[in-house]
């Protein structure tokens, strides 16, 4: 069953602690990953994350990719979640100043450009996180896969 997340929810908890629905989000999955690891005898302190990073502009076109990944050591505690709200809110803003540099989306570019040839690189890169997270909105159009109906996707 896939897991639904309420974005009014997310955004009157965020409001309530000073903090954006994306702060309320990433503490969310922040307080799940930790119960879970304690659940199982293996409590954690941090998680290796990687995250996509909005470094949209108002002054930017409507049209054009202007998302960027980041990685960051996410702290997590069974805590209420909003006890790490505003340490987020602060890792998230670091990581979007550093994004939005003109080298970084350079980089970027260039790294996209080249296209299968980084597939490798990437997938070692992504070995060294223990969480990949986003909360941009997946395809909103039927999807089918080797005949059948794909009814979600984690």
């Amino acid at each position: 069953m896939p897991i639904v997340a309420d974005l009014r929810a997310l955004s009157k908890a965020g409001k309530l602690h000073g903090a954006s629905v994306n702060d309320a989000f990433i503490a969310s999955i922040g307080y799940g990953f930790a119960r879970y690891h304690e659940e199982m005898g293996a409590p954690v302190e941090h998680l290796r994350t990687t995250v996509a990073i909005s470094t949209r502009r108002a002054s930017d076109p409507v049209h054009g990719n202007h998302v960027l990944g980041g990685h960051f050591v996410m702290p997590v505690s069974t805590d209420h979640p909003s006890s790490n709200m505003k340490a987020y809110h602060t890792l998230m803003k670091e990581l979007r100043d550093d994004a939005r540099q003109p080298l970084a989306s350079s980089a970027a570019g260039i790294i996209s450009s080249l296209g299968p040839l980084i597939s490798s690189y990437v997938g070692t890169m992504m070995k060294h996180s223990d969480l990949l997270m986003s909360n941009i909105s997946g395809v909103d159009v039927p999807l089918w896969f080797g005949g059948a109906a794909i009814t979600a996707m984690y």
